[in-house]
């Protein structure tokens, strides 16, 4: 019986053998698959299709294809399904002060055999633009109330290449005037320390300091404000910021994302919050007294002339600004210096922000360089400085 299972074992071997070499002659042997990953650095602000990197990949039998499975950002990338070519599909998610990193997966098949590639992009800094907004002219009413301050006529002065001043107003045939001014003051190791503010109209202006401190992680650590005196002390949990009322009991709690960007503050009773799509503000939601006001945006692929004015942290001290209940910020900025694109609709159906809806011309080097409001509420014309292209060192 011993003997038996030995020759069957041994029989059932060489059949096997006998198989699986006849299965190779044929052509059926099991296929094979290889790639490898790609760490590459490039410029940011390449154009749309411009050819990043070609995918490798290798089989022992037939032909590969290539697939995108995975991408950081939806849309950035475009893949070659037969070359595995990368190139670039939507060029404004290749801006160094939004994106500094991208990352993809691509699936490289033969049949039902793939493995894949993990590419890991980093962007080079460039200063790429050679203009800066030096003014806007306005033709806008003032009836009925403008709440959004790019639709104003605006002066930009600087200290070198930085903002120093913002000047921003409206006026009408009459006493009647709206204006905006704000003041860098004072700054500590190229960050902003000291800001003034003026707001207000005809009927009266609000004039409001405010002055920052850091600690050693450069985090903003106090925010006081003068007309009115308030003052807090700023601590850190991870990406949860407490804001402590140091004359007062109105302490305020908000959330960080990965940029350092406030998007959600409350009081315990009131409750603000933001979505972002890269650097482009997309919607905002504010509950005041149990009430819920929202408003969404919509946006061009063109370059925004406010996105070029370099201001330090200013938009830093204006989110912790607008948490300590200094919420007029929060109706007129519309995050307008800091978004890449021009707003072409604001949505607000509950009436707390104010709707509007844009149209552009613009300039070759696609900024725009007329804004028509509404249905013929007026225009906006923008002025621009040239300023040397060069890369930071």
């Amino acid at each position: 019986m011993r003997e038996i299972n030995y020759y069957t074992i041994l029989s059932l071997f060489i059949i096997g053998v006998f198989f699986q070499s006849c299965s190779s002659e044929n052509g059926m042997e099991e296929i094979t698959v290889s790639t490898s990953d790609i760490n590459l650095t490039m410029d940011e602000n390449p154009n749309i299709g411009q050819l990043i990197t070609t995918i490798e990949g290798t089989t022992n039998q037939g032909t590969l294809s290539f697939e995108l499975v995975e991408e950081s950002n939806d849309g950035a990338f475009l893949v070659d399904q037969t070359t595995g070519a990368l190139s670039v599909g939507n060029p404004y998610f290749f801006d160094f002060e939004n994106y500094n990193t991208l990352t993809a997966i691509v699936s490289v098949r033969r049949g039902d055999v793939s493995k894949q590639s993990l590419i890991n992009i980093t962007l080079n800094d460039l200063i790429e633009n050679d203009l800066i907004l030096e003014g806007t002219t306005s033709t806008l009413s003032i009836t009925p109330r403008c709440k959004f301050i790019g639709d104003f006529n605006n002066q930009f002065n600087y200290n070198g290449n930085f903002l120093s001043s913002w000047l921003g107003g409206l006026s009408v045939t009459g006493d009647q005037f709206q204006v905006d001014y704000l003041e860098i003051q004072d700054m500590i190791d190229d960050k902003i320390s000291g800001v003034r503010i003026d707001v207000g109209d005809h009927t009266g202006v609000s004039i409001i300091g405010i002055s920052v401190t850091y600690d050693q992680n450069n985090r903003i650590n106090t925010i006081q404000t003068f007309q009115p005196n308030n003052l807090y002390h700023i601590e850190y949990d991870n990406q949860i910021v407490t804001f402590i009322d140091q004359n007062n009991s109105t302490n305020y709690t908000a959330t960080l994302d990965d940029l350092n960007r406030i998007i959600n503050w409350t009081n315990g009773t009131d409750t603000f919050s933001v979505e972002y799509d890269g650097a482009n503000l997309m919607s905002k939601t504010y509950i005041l007294n149990g009430v819920t006001y929202t408003a969404t945006y919509e946006y061009d692929n063109k370059r925004n002339p406010f996105n070029t004015i370099r201001d330090l942290n200013l938009q830093q001290i204006l989110d912790y600004f607008r948490v300590i209940g200094f919420h007029f910020y929060i109706t007129r900025s519309h995050n307008i210096s800091s978004n890449n694109n021009n707003i072409l609709k604001i949505d607000a159906p509950n009436g707390f922000f104010d709707s509007k809806v844009y149209e552009y011309e613009y300039n070759t080097d696609d900024y725009p360089i007329i804004k028509h409001i509404g249905n013929n509420e007026g225009a906006v014309s923008y002025t621009h400085l040239t300023l040397p292209t060069k890369r930071i060192v």
